[in-house]
């Protein structure tokens, strides 16, 4: 009986992705239930555009009028980026970073849905030449969202470059007042963005960053000059790197829990552990306890700890881990609070906008060595 090579790497490469397909399912699942309206809205999008996206794709290849239709995109968004900005430096109805989870879920379903359209008009040998141009860039749209969602299921990365297939399609088949509407949909997703961009200009893990309007500030630091930021950012900044430096020398270590490496760099101090990043979903269980054990057998000069409340931890695991229990986070919490009742208490900080505290601990060791 002969193999097929082909199907042997077939079976292998199946053999080791689907035992994984459904823990990529429960991701979107949990995280598809925590914005459940943006993912009606999706679908209720995609319901009554796909005439007009189907229409786009049975449509002759025409030489369009570039260059006027390039000059109303410019007009477009430099009109809704000004409205976005103005809003947000006045504070009128500040909008939130949810405004584009809907634009997230039309992308990554509208490129799924096409995709699966033309690929089986295509294996039925139906597919025209504009509907294969369609098919291939509607694929490779599906693939970078889903890879991209791997790291997070609601993405904002994972509408690039999906959405400009979609919108592209929308306005090159839009006739009366759906034209009009396309635009006018645009131009309010374009200034809502800004607007919730310069209301929050970055956030991961809980720590969020204050509004851009906030930004007045400027840090002692030489590795920070040129920076504009706000005063409660500079002032944790500088204080926490004034303190390491006082309390530490070169060749000690620091940790720092959760993320905030940035502090590694600014101070000049190691890690206390083998990795600086601990994040749930690139550690495993293993690693997370061997990294525990590693901090407190080398005790740190500084520990700079966030704690995290008990459904923050419990949010992570449903999400990475099904719902089992996890020794990340928890080993490493254990550790944390294992060393701070050792550890004097420095400093705290109340980090806006969201009031999330930070605390600075100092080894006794080491605090004496340095006085």
């Amino acid at each position: 009986m002969k193999i097929d090579k082909r199907s042997i790497v077939l079976a292998i490469v199946a053999a080791n992705w689907m035992p994984h397909l459904a823990d990529f399912l429960n991701r979107e699942i949990f995280v598809g239930n925590q914005w459940r309206l943006p993912v009606f809205a999706a679908l209720a999008t995609l319901l009554i555009s796909w005439r007009v996206l189907h229409r786009s794709a049975l449509k002759e290849d025409q030489r369009p009028e570039t260059f006027r239709f390039l000059i109303w995109v410019l007009l477009l968004g430099l009109s809704s980026v000004s409205i976005g900005a103005i809003a947000s430096y006045h504070e009128l109805g500040p909008v939130g970073p949810a405004i584009l989870k809907p634009v997230i879920y039309f992308t990554f379903f509208g490129s799924a849905i096409q995709t699966l359209y033309y690929g089986i008009l295509l294996l039925r040998g139906r597919l025209s030449r504009r509907e294969a141009q369609f098919c291939m860039y509607a694929a490779i749209s599906f693939a970078v969202a889903f890879m991209l969602s791997l790291s997070y299921p609601a993405f904002e990365a994972m509408i690039i470059p999906g959405l400009g297939l979609l919108v592209a399609a929308l306005l090159d088949a839009s006739t009366s007042w759906r034209l009009p509407a396309v635009y006018v949909v645009c131009a309010l997703l374009i200034a809502a963005e800004t607007c919730a961009k310069l209301n929050l200009p970055f956030g991961f893990a809980g720590f969020n960053e204050p509004p851009v309007r906030t930004a007045q500030a400027v840090s002692d630091l030489p590795q920070l000059r040129g920076f504009i930021l706000p005063e409660g950012t500079v002032r944790f900044i500088d204080d926490t790197v004034h303190i390491i430096q006082e309390n530490s020398s070169p060749q000690d270590t620091i940790f720092i829990y959760p993320e905030l490496g940035l502090l590694y760099q600014l101070s000049g101090r190691r890690c206390a552990t083998f990795s600086c990043s601990h994040n749930i979903d690139v550690v495993s269980d293993e690693l997370a306890r061997s990294e525990a054990a590693r901090l407190l057998r080398n005790e740190p000069a500084v520990l700079i700890y966030s704690r995290q409340s008990v459904p923050a931890v419990m949010s992570e695991m449903i999400l990475w881990r099904n719902g089992n229990p996890s020794s990340n986070p928890l080993a490493l919490i254990a550790a944390c609070e294992s060393l701070a009742q050792q550890y004097h208490l420095v400093k705290t900080f109340t980090l806006q906008p969201d009031g999330r505290t930070v605390m600075v601990f100092v080894r006794p060791s080491a605090a004496q060595a340095q006085h």
